[in-house]
């Protein structure tokens, strides 16, 4: 065995032996490079020195919340795996802040890189660096805990160029519990498409508490990106985006607020609230569960972007369901984007979609098809839930509903769908229920879908509905062409002008006449056809058919017709058997008037 193997081997066992890190304690905010000085900047030259790994840099310094300024040069890159905890277990306390002031332009604060994967970087406060204050360039790292473009009090800003920058090919990140706030650009900057990455549980736009805006430009650019995880964030308060991506590959945008405070209830408005531009590849893509409200424009725009799916997100709504509009569109589909799907087929999983004033849903240009709009709950949109405009969704036309019987708990509806090309294609129909502000292009509360059906006549019955909803309930419909992959729901019609389910009832409910007087009863019934068929009963076995007239006249009534009478409606076109609640007719025996002497 040569002199370089034994070498080689001692190096290799010396390292496997290590179990502890090394620990290195900064003592001073002075920013010496001298060695035994004490300071960061040395700490890090330290680090780098030291191949064996794990390592810890400390601070230990007398003053309350240090302040370092390092001068014109930056500090050097961390090369090894490091945790460099910010926190100051001095007599002073607080957090370290690292004032980059001084530096040359261009420098950046913190960076990970050459050997340090696996690093962590946490409880600083990092502030006024011309370019980013943290550059990952490494995998496995965390970035959790720091103060970044505010002060140590999380409330002032000190603004970096960027926040976080993230280069290619750093993966499997965590980006967590930061305030990402007050930088010039974007607060986190991702252009890496390396493996799945997460960015969670961050106040990217906001203070400390969450309720006052720091802006970034805009919260989080994801210019690329592979499975990138972004959850339970608030991202609000920002200029333009609260996120922005261009990225080809998947995403999971989850549980955030975007445009509202931390507690979701009250506006701190994005310019709007997420973009995604350019995304054409078939990898899953999902926003699910965001509240999406209160931003200065549209809640979602997406821009030439296909194959996304937006689901359960309050879009214009507090966590309370409360008034909390985006100031324009709520999801704004336009150039080319394609395939998308607003909502789900599975009940309870669509979004609700509510207050924005230039619409619920708009889909814009002849390229912009095949979108599904299901299964949600879209209403208060000043009566444009979903707009078609230029052609967008292929104009899919609604379609017309002719009649609509609750009978028990089944909801009957006869109808006529629209046509489609190409020829042969079909059609789901799904229903909506409205109150009388939103039975305009509104479907306040979905109920469910008929079979796949053909154009021309329909019929679908929805079971289980216990109650209507509404007093008086308008329905609605939406025409969904299965022109998608694999026949699945693809483009989406405006709402059909709305409907209300037959209602019966007698008019007057209750009347008194004398013997010898005629007893008149009218029928009332919504939406009738001229078809409608009424058939009475009455007490003592009375009955009589009056054909389509909806009026019962009987003549030279006796005490034997006192009592309760009830009115029975059905069509030869259409089944949809109803019967009134009963009306009471009491004849007075004998009939007595006062009478005025004279």
């Amino acid at each position: 065995m040569n002199r370089t193997t034994i070498s080689t081997l001692l190096l290799v066992t010396l390292f496997c032996l290590k179990s502890y890190a090394t620990i290195f304690i900064v003592n001073n905010t002075g920013d010496s490079s001298s060695m035994g000085s004490g300071t960061f900047r040395r700490a890090i030259i330290d680090v780098n020195n030291d191949i064996f790994p794990p390592h810890n840099i400390v601070f230990n310094i007398a003053t309350p919340f240090p302040v370092l300024n390092p001068a014109t040069t930056p500090y050097p890159a961390i090369g090894r795996t490091t945790d460099v905890n910010g926190t100051n277990t001095g007599v002073g306390g607080g957090i370290v802040t690292i004032n980059g002031a001084n530096v040359t332009a261009g420098a950046i604060g913190l960076t990970l890189t050459a050997f340090a994967g696996s690093s962590t970087i946490r409880n600083f406060s990092i502030i006024n660096f011309n370019n980013q204050a943290i550059q990952i360039n490494v995998n496995n790292a965390t970035i959790s805990n720091n103060r970044i473009g505010v002060d140590a009090t999380g409330t002032i800003a000190g603004p970096n160029g960027t926040g976080i920058q993230v280069p290619n090919p750093a993966a499997n990140l965590t980006i967590t519990n930061n305030i990402i706030s007050g930088n010039r650009t974007n607060g986190i900057n991702w252009l890496s498409t390396g493996a799945t990455s997460t960015i969670q549980q961050n106040l990217i736009g906001v203070d400390i508490t969450g309720t006052i805006a720091i802006p970034n430009s805009n919260g989080i650019s994801a210019a690329t990106g592979s499975n990138l995880i972004i959850i339970n964030n608030t991202i609000s308060g920002n200029r333009g985006f609260g996120i922005t991506s261009t990225a080809p590959n998947s995403f999971n945008i989850s549980a955030n607020r975007i445009g509202t405070d931390s507690s979701g209830l009250f506006a701190v408005s994005n310019g709007t609230g997420i973009l995604i531009t350019n995304f054409t590849a078939l990898n899953t893509r999902a926003i699910t569960n965001n509240i999406i409200s209160g931003n200065a424009i549209n809640g979602i725009n997406l821009n030439n972007a296909d194959n996304i799916t937006i689901s359960l997100n309050r879009v214009g709504v507090s966590a309370a369901d409360d008034f909390l509009g985006n100031e324009n569109i709520g999801i704004s589909l336009t150039n080319g984007s394609i395939n998308n799907t607003i909502g789900s087929l599975t009940s309870g999983q669509g979004n609700i979609i509510a207050n924005n004033p230039g619409g619920g849903v708009r889909v814009d240009g002849a390229t912009t098809i095949r979108n599904a709009i299901i299964g949600n709950n879209i209403f208060n949109n000043n009566n444009a839930g979903i707009v078609l405009v230029n052609n967008g969704n292929s104009n899919q036309q609604p379609p017309i509903l002719d009649s609509i019987c609750y009978s028990g708990t089944t909801l009957t509806i006869h109808g006529t769908a629209p046509a489609i090309a190409p020829l042969g294609t079909e059609l789901r129909i799904q229903f909506f229920a409205n109150d009388a502000a939103n039975k305009t292009n509104e479907g306040q509360i979905y109920l469910g879908d008929s079979t796949p059906v053909l154009p021309g006549p329909f019929t679908a019955m929805l079971t289980g509905i216990t109650m209507l909803p509404f007093s008086p309930t308008y329905i609605s419909a939406t025409a969904v062409a299965n022109n998608n992959t694999g026949s699945s729901p693809g483009d989406t019609s405006t709402f059909s002008a709305s409907l209300s389910p037959l209602a019966l009832s007698i008019t007057p409910a209750f009347q008194s006449v004398c013997v010898g007087d005629d007893i008149t009863l009218t029928a009332i019934t919504t939406n009738p056809d001229g078809t409608t068929l009424y058939a009475w009963t009455g007490p003592n076995g009375f009955m009589e058919n009056t054909g389509t007239n909806p009026n019962l006249t009987i003549t030279n009534a006796t005490a034997a017709n006192s009592g309760n009478y009830t009115v029975s409606t059905n069509s030869p076109f259409f089944s949809c058997p109803q019967t009134s609640s009963p009306a009471e007719v009491a004849v007075a025996v004998p009939c007595t008037f006062n009478t005025v002497n004279n």
